[in-house]
């Protein structure tokens, strides 16, 4: 599901090229809840129950925060997090009625750490954090009988090679280079497998990032200057 209608149809003959299995594409604009539901009952008709399902739709403009527009502020949140909500209406009650589902939210390590030119973004990215630690408390509490049954996994990589990311520094390219997406892929499968809750993509980052929260702020600043991990304006 992507409005990208291209781009959806080669991912499509991709799949199909690894050898053996079924693929389908349909065009969508997951900010759009009505679009969201139709499309979504379509793939229910056409290719049957979503047990799995991964929220990785999002835009990343690049500016100071008195710079974005009203408008472009808007669409960060349409796409990045309140698809979120529409595909979570569209395809979580089946698996409920299913008992059996997991949902993938992939967030950013910008939904754990502010950044320079990034308000808009990382605000949208804490916001799928909060929303998918939420869902599975309100689970627990609701419906504790769906606790092994429905899963919420959410995915905090660093920089990822996918065309976001148009100009950043960083001191140690060694030990924080860009990731390629099909390590970000494989560690998002390997994260559902082990019904893990928070992953990041380094694994270590989100324990580094948690480890200097415990310290006061001026030393998480001291550690960004001495790591100069930036990414440029447009």
């Amino acid at each position: 599901m992507d409005i990208n209608e291209k781009g959806a149809a080669e991912t499509v003959l991709e799949i199909k090229a690894l050898g053996g299995a079924k693929a389908a594409s349909y065009k969508c604009d997951v900010s759009n809840r009505d679009e969201v539901l139709a499309v979504a009952k379509t793939i229910t008709q056409e290719v049957g129950p979503v047990t799995v399902l991964v929220n990785n739709a999002g835009i990343m403009p690049t500016k100071p925060f008195l710079e974005h527009s009203a408008e472009e502020m808007k669409r960060i949140f349409d796409i990045n997090m309140l698809a979120h909500f529409w595909l979570l209406q569209a395809y979580l009650p089946s698996m409920y009625e299913r008992k059996h589902g997991h949902i993938v939210a992939v967030s950013s390590m910008c939904g754990q750490m502010g950044c320079t030119n990034l308000a808009p973004y990382c605000a949208s990215k804490f916001a799928v954090r909060g929303f998918m630690e939420t869902l599975a408390v309100e689970q627990h509490d609701l419906r504790p009988e769906m606790d092994d049954k429905v899963r919420f996994t959410t995915i905090y990589p660093y920089m990822v090679a996918t065309g976001l990311v148009k100009s950043h520094t960083v001191r140690f390219n060694g030990l924080m280079p860009i990731l390629n997406p099909k390590v970000v892929a494989e560690e998002v499968v390997a994260a559902m497998r082990r019904n893990q809750t928070e992953v990041s993509v380094p694994g270590w980052l989100f324990h580094f990032n948690r480890f200097i929260r415990l310290f006061p702020g001026c030393v998480g600043i001291m550690v960004r200057d001495f790591l100069q991990v930036r990414i440029s304006g447009e």
